[in-house]
């Protein structure tokens, strides 16, 4: 996996950071995990890099990603078709959530790797979702 520029797949603007594969990835493989600080965020604080560490549904702590963590950071998101599913795994030598990823289909070498935001990260910035293409 390689960190690319971006930009919208409709008029070229850029977008700033997000992940290709640099060979084929295989479906169902796991590719890794959402690494940051762990943390209570503080109301108005920016959370373009935070992941509810519950996952899917709410918990008062995140992993904010902004200044540490690995290139998972950088995934974007395509709405329509993620080609990674996001998953909760507990490990319970630990007793913590993380947050996992893994392929739902064959990724080929160049393909940008997307997960799901989720309808409320975008309703939160007031945005529409948008396709999103490395840039060549």
């Amino acid at each position: 996996m390689q960190i690319v520029e971006t930009e919208l797949a409709e008029d070229g603007t850029s977008l700033g950071k997000g992940v290709i594969a640099t060979a084929d990835i295989p479906a169902e493989t796991w590719v890794g995990s959402y690494l940051g600080e762990i943390k209570i965020p503080k109301e108005g604080e920016d959370n373009s890099y935070f992941f509810n560490l519950a996952g899917l549904t709410q918990s008062k702590y995140v992993i904010d990603a902004k200044e540490k963590g690995n290139i998972t950071r950088f995934f974007n998101s395509d709405e329509e078709n993620p080609n990674l599913d996001t998953y909760v795994v507990f490990d319970s030598r630990s007793d913590l959530n993380y947050i996992c990823f893994k392929t739902t289909r064959l990724i080929k070498a160049g393909e940008n790797l997307h997960i799901s935001y989720g309808a409320d990260y975008f309703r939160h910035l007031g945005i529409e979702p948008k396709q999103v293409r490395a840039r060549n």
